[in-house]
């Protein structure tokens, strides 16, 4: 993984994604062939107190997981920040987070665009029935009617489709 020795929040993210990869089944971010290191205008940001991974299969959503000196992200698809845990919330949270993670990985997602400001993200299982749902407000203001412009709607596949969830 890169030349860098990375900071010691950098490597315990690292090691907190694959032990999640692992429980599920999938092999470590280094050998994973579904999971890229991020060259593609994140060089500035790689050092040793951050890495970025891009994780994409086929007909899934694209997740970026940035591993930071002091935060743990996740984007998915053009929704920045759609998860972001400090450090501190990773250690004293660390079953709910990684339940989280793998819901992620190993669901379908649905995401549905209201008008482009209100996003609705839910997490189905392989039977098709709701997980967890998000919502998202982008942008500063979102009409009271948002409700009457749906958009569009993407279903995405699982990333990890064959994985199982302990």
């Amino acid at each position: 993984m890169q030349k860098f020795k990375y900071h010691e929040n950098v490597l315990f993210q690292i090691e907190f994604i694959n032990t999640v990869l692992r429980e599920i089944g999938e092999k470590p971010i280094d050998i994973n062939h579904q999971i890229n290191i991020e060259p593609n205008g994140y060089e500035a940001w790689h050092s040793e107190e951050c890495i970025t991974f891009g994780i994409k299969n086929n007909n899934s959503a694209q997740l970026i997981i940035m591993c930071i000196f002091d935060e743990f992200r996740i984007d998915i698809e053009e929704l920045s920040e759609f998860r972001g845990y400090s450090i501190e919330d990773m250690k004293k949270n660390e079953s709910q987070i990684k339940n989280e993670i793998k819901q992620l990985f190993t669901s379908t997602i649905k995401m549905e665009y209201y008008c482009n400001d209100y996003i609705i993200i839910t997490l189905l299982d392989k039977n098709k029935k709701k997980i967890k749902t998000y919502k998202y407000i982008r942008g500063l203001f979102v009409s009271f009617y948002f409700w009457l412009c749906k958009c569009k709607e993407r279903i995405y596949a699982p990333i990890f489709p064959h994985s199982h969830v302990v």
